[in-house]
């Protein structure tokens, strides 16, 4: 219970000293140790089943029993919340703990959650990807074996929030992550209830649902996270909140976070201090996607390579791909102003964030193959093959339409009406921005409309 209470007011560390103390009584204390934490890992690699077995297979483990295990293992499943937030490299540890109890001493309705996290850390990393899906389905199985209605919605969160856009459609994810919202309520778990909440808004917005549509959602959940006092979810919420109301022209700078819903120089600051790592990429990676959208280049190069600094805690998310997505336009459209430096530094990152772009959109070409067309696209303007960035051009478009992400087949029109508008090329020119102007306008962003129309 103190973890709970810890973790629901966003006292990380105190959460995860009580955990350790209750694990030290438990006698599964964690190592705590660099060196001791990444041995601990290695082992459970070795106990794991190599990629080319049947992971599968783990589903049908027999019951863990031992009531000391079957504490331990819950103590540590509340750890992964507070650990998310702000360790990354101790829920490492947490879940390797969690894995291995459940191969050494069976499953249980835990384990279906400690095979989540694996599979959401795993997808975390772009060579792993295949592997995490596999896990985050065995997940699903375990726990449709060993039923338990008070996890439903823990598990269902992290299948939908970190693995299944890697390998499906990320429009699939929005309506199990609503559904985690209401079996959350219906079980009592707050803690992903309104994860589901804010996620599931979250990624209606990547995925070019109307604004209209998310403000009124993000309003509904806003207002009970408020009255729960959940200061951690509510913070989040609001970052998503701003970015929507900066895109509809509620705030007079649309390209930082500051407004009635939101302040990043009130908060920001602070979370950078607290290492509340979570928080920061979220403001720094929705400011870098209006700096960018809003012509502030050098801002957004600069707030895409803070929010770097704090990418290990979006690993899995879908935000994580957005971020690099628009650090790598950010790059190319700022390299023109850039010192001579800054053009070599900058064209090493966006190499290796296009390698990123491609093995996502090898995986899931349906959410990634038109973020990669984008930035090929920018990258042969920049070198002046015309020919070349003519064709990805319009592949952007076209597929960003194929898979009904509104706001980035706007963008590539947008794009386009650039490159276009250098060749002394009105005609086309005009017709894409025209284009653009009613694709943002669909999708809402009024204050982006305005700009463009300028």
């Amino acid at each position: 219970l103190r973890i709970l209470f810890f973790t629901a007011q966003d006292q990380n560390d105190a959460a995860l000293q009580a955990g350790m103390e209750a694990l030290d009584e438990l006698d599964m204390g964690l190592p705590t140790e660099p060196e001791e934490a990444e041995a601990f890992r290695g082992e459970l690699q070795r106990e794991l089943p190599p990629a080319g077995s049947r992971i599968e297979d783990l589903a049908r483990l027999p019951e863990m029993t031992d009531p000391r295990q079957l504490a331990g293992l819950r103590v540590l499943m509340h750890l992964t919340a507070p650990a998310h937030r702000t360790k990354p490299a101790l829920l490492e540890t947490i879940i390797s703990r969690m894995v291995l109890l459940a191969v050494r001493q069976g499953n249980s309705p835990m384990a279906a959650v400690a095979y989540g996290w694996h599979g959401a850390l795993l997808c975390g990393r772009a060579d792993s990807i295949e592997m995490g899906y596999r896990y985050g389905r065995l997940s699903l199985e375990v726990l449709r074996r060993f039923p338990a209605p008070e996890l439903e919605a823990k598990v269902a969160f992290l299948f939908n929030t970190f693995v299944r856009h890697w390998k499906e459609h990320a429009r699939e994810c929005v309506a199990p992550l609503q559904d985690v919202y209401r079996r959350g309520v219906e079980t009592g778990d707050l803690e992903y209830t309104y994860y589901g909440a804010i996620h599931s808004c979250g990624y209606l917005f990547c995925t070019g649902a109307p604004l209209e549509l998310i403000r009124r959602k993000q309003a509904e959940y806003q207002g009970a996270m408020e009255r729960l006092r959940l200061p951690f979810h509510s913070q989040l919420a609001r970052i998503w909140g701003q970015t929507v109301a900066n895109l509809c022209g509620d705030t007079a700078d649309p390209c930082r976070l500051i407004g009635e819903r939101f302040d990043e120089s009130k908060w920001l600051p602070g979370w950078i201090e607290e290492h509340n790592s979570l928080l920061v990429f979220s403001a720094l990676c929705c400011r870098t996607m209006l700096q960018y959208l809003f012509g502030d280049y050098a801002g957004a190069v600069a707030s895409g390579r803070l929010a770097e600094a704090h990418a290990h805690a979006a690993q899995g998310f879908l935000y994580q791909a957005n971020h690099c997505f628009y650090y790598a336009l950010a790059l190319l459209a700022h390299h023109a102003q850039a010192d001579s430096a800054g053009r070599e530094e900058g064209l090493r990152v966006v190499t290796r964030l296009t390698g990123q772009l491609t093995q996502w959109a090898a995986l899931a070409p349906m959410n990634f193959a038109h973020k990669l067309a984008l930035v090929e696209a920018e990258q042969a303007r920049l070198t002046g093959e015309n020919g070349r960035a003519m064709e990805r051009f319009n592949h952007a478009i076209r597929l960003a339409r194929e898979s009904g992400c509104l706001q980035e087949e706007a963008l590539a029109y947008e794009r386009e009406a650039v490159f276009y508008t250098a060749l002394d090329r009105e005609d086309i020119a005009g017709l894409s921005l025209q284009k653009a102007v009613d694709a943002f306008k669909s999708w809402g962003a009024s204050r982006k409309v305005v700009d463009l129309e300028r």
